[in-house]
């Protein structure tokens, strides 16, 4: 059976959902399952993360101000994280109830809710996971990720984002994921393993290139426990310099 392109897959299954017959979504579903289940395996142990206390940013514009931030991150008994705050408020927080996991903005607004299944992976009717990494989000905010066989995501594709990924031989210790040019995922944490496992390594570069182009270059500093004491970014972009920035990142534990 012929493989439909992956980029194709949310859009066609998207129409369908909403304006098809029922055998017409049940045909795509099962084609979205069939690509999926085609997708390399990964065999790589997923990285046991270090439970980050505190991450204190400073970002030195090249055409701009220098800004400084203070992310802190509070867990649960389990070490899943229960709350991240940004100069000592809630941006999120992380409410796990049975089988449920509530995710609330800083005004205590529900946001998200998941069921999660045993492992502890989110389950919605649009996501579509291999070997506990999420490669496929069916929607409005929907995504189609590409993984290597060492468990790095490589390529994601997105409504206005088409990223590229290159990475370090070290191991991804703090959760890291950057999904977008201009989000806090640049430089902290912002979510626990409940959407899929992280990247093996540490990233190296991260390539934007739809709308405003962009990249990431990404070094790093260990404390004597080879953990990531400090992470260096610094952002190019084709605005004439407006976006230029370095940021420094200290890690506390």
């Amino acid at each position: 059976m012929k493989t439909l392109p992956i980029l194709l897959l949310p859009a066609l299954f998207f129409a369908c959902s909403t304006k098809d017959t029922p055998n017409a979504q049940d045909a795509i579903e099962k084609q979205i399952l069939a690509d999926i289940d085609a997708k390399p395996s990964i065999l790589a142990k997923p990285v046991s993360q270090k439970l980050v206390s505190k991450v204190e940013v400073n970002v030195q514009y090249d055409k701009g101000p220098n800004l400084d931030y203070v992310y802190n991150y509070e867990y649960d008994l389990n070490g899943k994280i229960k709350a991240i705050k940004s100069n000592l408020k809630d941006i999120w927080t992380f409410s796990y109830q049975g089988n449920e996991l509530i995710v609330s903005n800083g005004s205590g607004l529900i946001n998200k809710k998941y069921t999660l299944d045993k492992s502890g992976l989110a389950q919605m009717d649009n996501f579509y996971y291999k070997d506990g990494y999420l490669w496929l989000s069916i929607g409005k905010e929907g995504f189609a990720n590409t993984y290597s066989t060492e468990g790095n995501l490589i390529a994601r594709r997105a409504d206005g984002i088409k990223a590229d990924y290159e990475y370090t031989e070290f191991p991804n210790t703090i959760r890291q994921e950057v999904v977008s040019p201009s989000s806090i995922s640049l430089y902290a944490i912002t979510r626990d393993n409940y959407l899929g496992n992280f990247s093996t390594n540490l990233l190296k570069r991260v390539q934007f290139s739809e709308g405003e182009n962009v990249t990431l270059d990404y070094s790093y500093k260990f404390d004597a426990e080879n953990r990531v004491k400090t992470m260096t970014i610094r952002r190019k972009s084709n605005m004439n310099g407006m976006g230029d920035a370095t940021f420094q990142c200290v890690f506390s534990y």
